[in-house]
């Protein structure tokens, strides 16, 4: 009797070890092979970028590489390569600066800077000499009609009334008009068609123009502000700017705590003299 249990339980097990091999087998698809390496389907997926789906060519391109580096990987087992002192100095280093960068991503970079307005602004003030325009920019209002008589109807509204948004709510005037774009600074080479910019250099600040022959339509601008290159750029066009600056700055700040923190943690000897070592170091700070 105690036969018959056992022999059940080894069958038991023995199943359940062949249904868990084939489950794993289902999971993970092997779809190369070099040696008694495998390369699953799952693992090419996970190294290479799907954010807009996976393609044959990825999957092919990603394997041909795999393979040719397996090759290469298994022959150097059979030379000494793989334990001189090299090539473990440099693995070493490899994976501390790998640890260094998780261990900096967890508790440096992953708390969130606090930024409002208010900072972003007082940033800007303080700092307005190093925000150069690098090129003319020009904030315009830009409308688009599909006929000259309505832009021409709209430009003269404008010029009577001083009021753009008004003028394109207006009945008569918004039933032909084909596009418009919220108030924004284009350069020379943002700005397309390029008879917009040429337009555009005709005006001076409120100035609106007389219908513009384009491709799709005629168009009518508004110049708003003008920002001649080398002149300091206004806050709209640097604002992303200074947030990255701000979160850099915190980052470096933290970096330098944490630097000061560890030096009174463990104990620091430099015996060479001939050079003098930096203060903090940047060597492993992302910005």
């Amino acid at each position: 009797m105690r036969m018959t249990h056992r022999r059940t339980a080894l069958i038991i097990i023995i199943l359940c070890s062949i249904n868990i091999s084939c489950e794993q087998k289902k999971e993970s698809t092997i779809i190369a092979r070099v040696g008694s390496v495998a390369l699953t389907r799952e693992e090419t997926i996970d190294h290479i970028d799907t954010a807009l789906g996976t393609t044959q060519q990825q999957l092919s391109a990603y394997v041909t590489a795999w393979v040719n580096a397996e090759l290469i990987y298994q022959e150097s087992q059979r030379s000494a390569l793989q334990t001189s002192d090299k090539i473990e100095r440099n693995v070493h280093d490899v994976r501390r600066q790998m640890v260094n960068n998780a261990y900096l991503e967890q508790y440096v970079y992953a708390e969130s800077v606090n930024i409002d307005e208010q900072r972003l602004h007082k940033y800007y003030e303080d700092h307005v000499s190093e925000f150069l325009a690098r090129e003319d920019m020009r904030k315009l209002h830009i409308a688009i009609f599909n006929s000259r008589e309505r832009a021409s109807m709209f430009t003269s509204y404008v010029l009577r009334t001083s009021n753009w948004n008004a003028a394109l709510n207006d009945s008569s005037i918004a039933q032909s008009i084909a596009a418009t774009m919220p108030e924004q600074y284009y350069s020379q080479q943002t700005l397309f068609p390029a008879e917009l910019w040429r337009a555009s250099t005709t005006l001076a600040i409120n100035d609106i123009s007389y219908p513009i022959k384009i491709p799709f339509g005629y168009a009518v601008i508004q110049l708003l502000v003008m920002v001649q290159q080398g002149k300091s750029a206004p806050f709209e066009l640097v604002r992303d700017e200074i947030e990255q600056r701000i979160i850099i700055e915190a980052r470096r700040k933290k970096y330098g705590e944490l630097l000061g923190t560890l030096r009174q943690r463990y104990a620091v000897e430099i015996f060479t003299t001939s050079f003098s070592a930096p203060d903090t170091g940047q060597q492993y700070l992302h910005e």
